[in-house]
């Protein structure tokens, strides 16, 4: 927004700003809870060694890639392109801690914590198959209403908060007909606890978190409510949305494979595609204006960046080919 002659001054916007956080904030639960999802209905029979060496070259080699090509150029939403400007020592030490902490790039953050996700997948396939498993994923899912995430960071506390979406998922999918339709009885319940936990986080935003970040404070006290409600929203709307999806599984829209294929490239690759875009519209002399405006402009961008970021997969994976899936990740 700020970027394209929106004014800074977000006091008259903050409503705004809500919304947006209420829509997106959070969202990187439903990454957790698709990769248990996907371990447990497509992974599960393959085996560890099988599951392990396919992280490692589908996942951690293409973030190493990225790592190496984040660390040399940044690609910023606020400032744009960010070549390094280290000598080549420095460079190679930047990348080697960008690869461990995740930092180098503000998205890439989430990989070292589903790395170690990743990890801890034996253990979580261990408790369901106790007795008692299915209470102790829901313990599991707990802690996110108590410890809050840590934005940007590889930490104890992150591991905690994505191992309960993670462990849904794998829970879920280990015999995902049943406990589907399970789930579709509450459907009900669950509606009206997403509708209040929406409003909730909105209202929050709006009257205390949005303030709180623009004017460069942070949340007070030891539990972040917000995140605690976000979290409980999040989970509530990806279980409404699998209930919807299941329902209409014979007539979903193809151009849904087209993302499902080139998700993991669309990750990798959507920041620097977006700043590309913002840049060109800046080259070009475009400016936007009032935030009001983006109420409009933000669906476009979001195609715009989805489009481009699928256009470049498909040309990378048709030159390199199978190679393809341990660069890019698709």
């Amino acid at each position: 927004m700020y970027r394209l002659g929106t004014d800074p001054d977000m006091s008259d916007y903050m409503l705004q700003y809500a919304i947006f956080e209420t829509v997106a904030h959070n969202g990187t639960m439903f990454f957790a809870l698709i990769s248990g999802l996907l371990y447990a209905t497509v992974l599960a029979n393959r085996g560890w060694l099988n599951f392990f060496r396919g992280k490692l070259l589908n996942v951690i080699a293409p973030y190493a890639f990225f790592t190496l090509v984040y660390t040399a150029v940044g690609f910023s939403v606020f400032v744009g392109l960010v070549p390094f400007s280290g000598g080549l020592s420095d460079y190679a030490l930047a990348a080697i801690s960008n690869f461990g902490s995740g930092h180098a790039s503000f998205h890439l953050w989430y990989i070292p914590v589903l790395a170690a996700l990743f990890v801890l997948t034996p253990v979580i396939v261990w408790i369901l198959r106790q007795p008692q498993g299915t209470w102790v994923i829901i313990l599991l899912m707990l802690p996110p209403l108590f410890f809050s995430r840590s934005f940007d960071a590889y930490s104890f506390e992150n591991v905690l908060v994505f191992l309960a979406p993670y462990a849904f998922g794998v829970w879920l999918g280990s015999d995902y007909e049943k406990r589907i339709a399970g789930i579709r009885l509450v459907v009900p319940l669950l509606l009206v606890l997403l509708f209040v936990s929406s409003a909730a986080t909105t209202v929050i935003v709006w009257q205390y978190v949005g303030p709180l970040v623009f004017a460069g404070k942070q949340w007070e006290g030891p539990i972040n409510w917000y995140e605690s409600i976000s979290y409980i929203q999040k989970m509530t709307f990806a279980c409404v949305l699998l209930v919807w999806l299941k329902a209409h599984e014979d007539w979903l829209p193809r151009w849904l494979d087209l993302l499902a294929n080139y998700a993991f490239a669309i990750y990798f690759l959507h920041i620097a595609v977006y700043v590309l875009i913002i840049e060109g519209l800046l080259a070009m002399g475009v400016s936007i204006g009032p935030v009001w405006v983006h109420s409009f402009t933000i669906p476009l961008l979001l195609a715009a960046t989805l489009g481009g970021s699928v256009g470049l997969s498909i040309i990378v994976k048709h030159m390199l080919g199978r190679k393809s899936r341990i660069i890019i990740g698709a």
